[in-house]
């Protein structure tokens, strides 16, 4: 079977009029590129977090959560407050935000690792086929039977438009945020359009790949360790009213007798610390690597 090469759509790069002239250009070119949408897409990525949590809201390992955090957090702030309703209203908003970040967010990350371990798997597949004197067309063909899922997905899709319209395009992958399998890709357009020593363009990019993967997990195995011992200070700040509570009742009889007062202070205790634990919890699960 033959492809066309009459059109070619680089990877997330729109259509260039110059073309680097070496390799290690293009690689320094795409590496920057693929950063810049990084960081460009972060406030659009938190819109769409935000709206995918509120249509999967009612899922059972997010809404258990929610249910169970709410009551925690209510009976903590009814005893430290004595008021039932603004307990519970308090309750629900705090259960609700720590499913969206301690369920939600864990879970996408999780999601996310695995993604991307797929996805250098099947670099490496490509690696190995095109070593073989295989063709882009025929690699992919191959490739594309291995794999089940969303990567699968995306990698039957580029077979498909590649065997019908002759176009290499790789954009649909631009939502996996890798730098390293937008390098790669572009390094197969080259192989697709003017050919070239297939070992000379992928050695680099999986490098880079494997490297990140790994950098990753030690990201996330140091910065748990982190969120752990920031989280455990602020259970502590948070049992100081419930210490007062218990040992000095009749004072805090007092401060409970004025229940606005009580609700106010209380709250802004709690959602204070949730806010910490939340903006911890974001640092604990950001693992990207932009430099490497």
């Amino acid at each position: 079977m033959k492809f066309g090469k009459n059109k070619v759509k680089p990877v997330g790069v729109g259509n260039p009029t110059t073309k680097p002239k070496t390799l290690e250009e293009v690689q320094k070119a795409e590496e920057q590129k693929s950063k810049k949408r990084v960081e460009m897409s972060k406030k659009e990525l938190r819109k769409e977090e935000r709206k995918e949590f509120l249509r999967t809201f009612f899922r059972p390992q997010y809404f258990i959560t929610v249910l169970v955090v709410t009551c925690i957090s209510a009976l903590y702030l009814y005893f430290t407050t004595g008021t039932i309703l603004a307990s519970i209203i308090m309750g629900f908003i705090g259960g609700t935000l720590y499913s969206f970040y301690y369920s939600f967010l864990e879970r996408k990350l999780i999601t996310q690792q695995k993604e991307l371990a797929t996805l250098e798997s099947y670099c490496l597949d490509v690696s190995f086929h095109m070593q073989t004197e295989k063709t882009v067309g025929q690699t992919l063909k191959k490739v594309s039977e291995s794999y089940t899922g969303k990567v699968g997905t995306d990698i039957k899709h580029t077979y498909t438009v590649l065997k019908n319209t002759g176009e290499l395009d790789f954009s649909h992958f631009s939502k996996y945020e890798f730098t390293a399998l937008d390098i790669f890709h572009r390094n197969m357009l080259i192989k697709y359009q003017d050919g070239g020593d297939s070992k000379r363009l992928f050695k680099r990019p999986l490098k880079n790949m494997s490297t990140e993967l790994v950098k990753r997990d030690e990201l996330q195995r140091k910065n748990s360790i982190q969120r752990r011992q920031e989280n455990t200070a602020l259970v502590i700040a948070l049992a100081i009213p419930l210490l007062m509570r218990l040992m000095v009742a009749d004072l805090y009889a007092d401060f409970t007798a004025m229940p606005m007062f009580a609700v106010g202070a209380m709250a802004l205790c709690y959602f204070g610390c949730l806010a910490i634990s939340f903006m911890v919890q974001r640092r604990a699960l950001d693992i990207s690597v932009r430099a490497y």
